[in-house]
């Protein structure tokens, strides 16, 4: 077989070497530029102010590092309240700065913003006028009206209703100053309208004397106690309550709601088991959302104070006008104030606002309404000034008739001035002796 034939010589060949590419031109510095190199903020009055906004371009390759100065003598009537540009500003980008102009007296007022970088600078002439505002012609003053006589004193009303120990005078004025009721108790506070409490010892002719400007008027009423219940023979008489004092057996229903739309709504009685001189002591039933039987407490009927009834809060004096004389002249201070939680050193005051006609459920009383304030400093930090209470406002509303309040207005205020908790108690029933 006759042999392959050689297979053909090779020749090595060797590659070209590579070229390196060229180098890259170098980037061009960063270069500031603006469409104006003046910012005009025109004419205003002395104490106005007017912005203007300015805007930059870095139409270099690299970034600007900015700094920015206001100079000149009048400077300090020119600021800057918005920098967008910052210290940086990035190749090929915008920003700009909104100054404000704001004279404090009348000329010309000239500066000059310059925003510099390493290669780069801006100078910008900033310029305005304020003009001082003309003169206004002084108006002669409005020739006074002829002065009209002092209308004279009306005693619009004067009523009188007996007491175990004397009678209540109501009465209704105007146009008095000073008003005076003889033969006692002489000067009254209130000048307007008020029920005072005259301890009397038989039927007598009072005479409300009414004092202003126009004069004097007078009006006379009949006024005396209670007659005197006849005695049993030889069986001593029980002690006499007084008229306006709570009594065993007494009872009171009311309801109370919320501000919120998830605060309770209940209703409760409270009952009067015993009373002894002064101290009068109840049991309280809840009637709603659920039937439950809470505390039995006891309350003071001469000095003002607060009862915590826990399930229903607090209440402030029910017994203020049951004890006392009451009127619109009343106040109180240093009055002790339970603990809320854990916070307590309370500052407590109150006083009498005046007298109104109320409608609750129950009906429509005549009553003297008392506002009354307990105040104390925060502990607790911001922390917690949602949360701790600083402030408890009541107003309450006391009719002769009920023998306790009628109405009930609570307000409970944070640290940080909000409502925790906005309450009314209103007087549904009452059984009294």
């Amino acid at each position: 077989t006759p042999a392959p034939p050689p297979a053909p010589a090779t020749t090595a060949t060797t590659a070209p070497p590579e070229t390196p590419p060229p180098p890259a031109p170098p980037k061009t510095p960063a270069r500031l530029a603006a469409e104006d190199t003046r910012v005009d903020f025109g004419t205003l009055a002395p104490g106005e102010q007017r912005t203007r906004e300015y805007r930059i371009h870095n139409t270099g390759e690299t970034d600007a590092a900015l700094t920015t100065r206001l100079l000149g003598d009048d400077a300090g009537l020119f600021r800057i309240i918005v920098d967008t540009c910052g210290d940086t500003l990035r190749a090929g980008s915008s920003c700009s700065y909104s100054i404000a102009y704001r004279p404090v007296t009348a000329g010309k007022h000239a500066a000059g913003l310059v925003v510099s970088a390493a290669d780069s600078a801006l100078e910008v002439a900033l310029g305005g006028q304020a003009d001082a505002p003309a003169p206004v012609a002084a108006t002669p003053p409005p020739t006074p009206p002829a002065p009209r006589p002092a209308p004279a004193p009306k005693i619009l009303r004067l009523s009188a209703k007996p007491t175990a120990d004397g009678a209540q005078v109501c009465y209704r004025v105007d146009n008095a100053t000073e008003l005076t009721l003889e033969p006692r108790p002489g000067a009254l506070r209130n000048a307007r309208e008020d029920c005072v409490v005259v301890p009397l010892p038989r039927t007598v002719s009072l005479t409300l004397i009414a004092r202003g400007e126009g004069g004097q008027a007078a009006a006379r009423v009949e006024a005396g106690p209670l007659p005197t219940p006849a005695e049993v023979v030889r069986t001593p008489a029980p002690a006499a309550t007084h008229a306006r004092q709570p009594a065993v057996g007494d009872s009171w229903t009311y309801r109370s709601r919320g501000k919120w739309a998830t605060s309770p709504k209940r209703s409760f009685t409270l009952r009067v088991g015993r009373v002894e001189n002064a101290l009068v002591y109840e049991s309280l039933t809840i009637l709603e959302p659920e039937r439950e039987r809470g505390k039995s407490l006891r309350s003071q009927g001469t000095a003002p104070g607060f009862i915590d009834w826990g399930a229903i809060g607090w209440e402030f004096s029910p017994w203020l006008m049951a004890f006392e004389a009451l009127d619109s002249s009343s106040q109180w201070r240093g009055i002790p104030t339970p603990r809320i939680n854990n916070w307590g050193d309370w500052n407590t005051t109150a006083r009498a606002v005046g007298v109104e006609t109320v409608s609750v459920p129950a009906g429509r009383f005549k009553a003297i309404e008392v506002e009354v304030w307990a105040r104390r400093q925060p502990t607790d930090g911001s922390t917690r000034a949602g949360q701790e209470p600083t402030s408890v406002k009541f107003n309450i509303w006391y009719a002769i008739e009920s023998k306790r309040y009628v109405k009930m207005v609570r307000i409970i205020t944070a640290a940080n001035s909000q409502r925790l908790e906005e309450d009314t108690v209103e007087l549904v029933e009452y059984q009294t002796r």
